[in-house]
């Protein structure tokens, strides 16, 4: 019933007339623009660029095209391996600056999350059902070839599919939130997942937030730490994977609150987000992901800060906000001002804050 219902909006929407973009969305299209100039194959930049042409369509449905042809690309720009489909980087990398590199045909469970979800926002936003067999596909991945620490009580997904981090010293909290989000989506589809699995990542995220770790002082404006039992503070972006995770739980109420107003008290500062102490890059990513999970959240403290960035966006796609102008933080930028503005026009509702109200 489910996937009928969703077929049924999808082919509403694109029976009914645009609405112009306002200006977040329009900030969006440019930053899409200069992506699309740069030509980038990078899967994890290729599918943050679908989920905000996607959004864009929810209000505008001229972006179906750009939106199908990226799904196409990320489609493309998958691994095969032990017998299943993931997604990856293009190059060779190590991961835990260990001095072990990871092959360029690695596959990640990060960007396969994220590629599920691009792929199911596809299905929603267009009712083809081949983009929720992408996404089914990806999830097969993450439970077989990428899964997992599991005590039986509590279970975490591997950072990868190679053996060197696939080490319980390891394990990321943030890889794990995305691939709860991504079963726990699919179930809303009538998609019958591993809910004993889907429990245990739900129950080792409520359990780990702010409990037990040994935080140094650097590390005290964080929820999770990077690494589980980690010294390492977590940053923003990856709080936000792991809070978008137990959003999607039907039954998570209580975890998905602790875990927004967690975030909100240790990585906003007077309304504004930031990054926590982790430094791996993510400090420019840090805004746009706020924005992202207000919106998802249905929070209106996403205004002020969509307005702000919004507004920092010039006409060729760059943001005043941060001086090297990195495509992946500029594809978060598109990616949270498509979201606002699809929240706020769309036709097909996409945020998940009525699973808060208690």
């Amino acid at each position: 019933m489910r996937r009928i219902s969703i077929v049924l909006l999808a082919a509403l929407m694109a029976c009914a007339p645009s609405t112009e973009l306002g200006p977040s969305g329009a900030a969006a299209v440019r930053i899409l623009d200069r992506l699309e100039a740069e030509q980038s194959i990078e899967p994890d930049l290729v599918l943050i660029a679908a989920r905000a042409q996607l959004a864009l369509a929810r209000v505008d449905r001229s972006h179906t095209g750009a939106a199908v042809g990226l799904l196409e690309q990320l489609d493309s720009l998958a691994v095969t391996k032990h017998g299943r489909r993931g997604w990856g980087l293009s190059y060779a990398w190590d991961a835990f600056k260990d001095d072990v590199v990871n092959p360029a045909d690695t596959i990640y469970s990060y960007t396969t999350a994220a590629a599920g979800l691009a792929f199911l926002d596809g299905y929603e936003v267009l009712g083809d059902e081949r983009w929720l067999d992408l996404a089914l596909e990806a999830s097969k991945t993450l439970v077989s070839v990428t899964c997992c620490w599991d005590d039986g009580t509590r279970a975490t997904i591997w950072y990868s599919d190679q053996a060197n981090d696939q080490h319980p010293d390891k394990r990321v909290h943030n890889v794990s939130g995305w691939t709860l989000a991504l079963l726990e989506r699919l179930s809303d589809h009538g998609v019958d997942i591993d809910r004993g699995l889907a429990d245990r990542l739900a129950r080792h995220l409520v359990d780990a937030q702010g409990a037990g770790w040994k935080r140094p002082k650097s590390a005290a404006l964080s929820n999770w730490p990077y690494i589980v039992d980690g010294p390492t503070a977590n940053d923003l972006l990856h709080e936000v994977f792991i809070a978008e995770g137990l959003l999607w739980r039907s039954d998570g109420h209580g975890a998905a609150n602790r875990a927004i107003e967690g975030i909100l008290a240790t990585h906003f500062t007077n309304g504004w987000p930031r990054t926590g102490g982790h430094t791996r890059g993510t400090t420019e990513k840090g805004p746009p992901a706020g924005l992202y999970l207000l919106v998802l959240a249905g929070r209106d403290e996403a205004d002020e800060i969509a307005a702000v960035l919004t507004e920092s966006i010039g006409d060729d796609g760059t943001s005043s906000l941060f001086k090297e102008q990195w495509a992946r933080a500029l594809a978060w930028y598109a990616l949270a001002l498509a979201y606002y503005e699809g929240h706020f026009q769309g036709e097909v509702g996409m945020t998940i804050h009525n699973r808060l109200e208690q």
